[in-house]
């Protein structure tokens, strides 16, 4: 069973579940990620006070998998 980030999951677990999850809620201006509200801020509650459709941010915190390996410097080849 695939673990899924939901609106109730906190901004911190959902780091924590998803490596890119900081840089998605970076690049649309949610900087809460070193403030100590983000261990107990859910993602729908950072996405409210932040004017963000929280369902188009599920849609990209649970579609990482298909996000370029910021590490490796691109997509991920047949043999990663």
């Amino acid at each position: 069973m695939e673990i899924m980030i939901t609106e109730n999951t906190t901004v911190a677990m959902a780091m924590e579940l998803n490596p890119k999850a900081a840089n998605i809620f970076i690049d649309r201006g949610m900087r809460c990620l070193a403030f100590s509200i983000a261990e107990g801020e859910s993602v729908a509650e950072a996405a409210a006070t932040h004017g963000i459709d929280v369902k188009k941010l599920l849609d990209e915190l649970n579609n990482f998998d298909e996000l370029p390996d910021e590490r490796s410097g691109g997509d991920r080849g047949p043999n990663d």
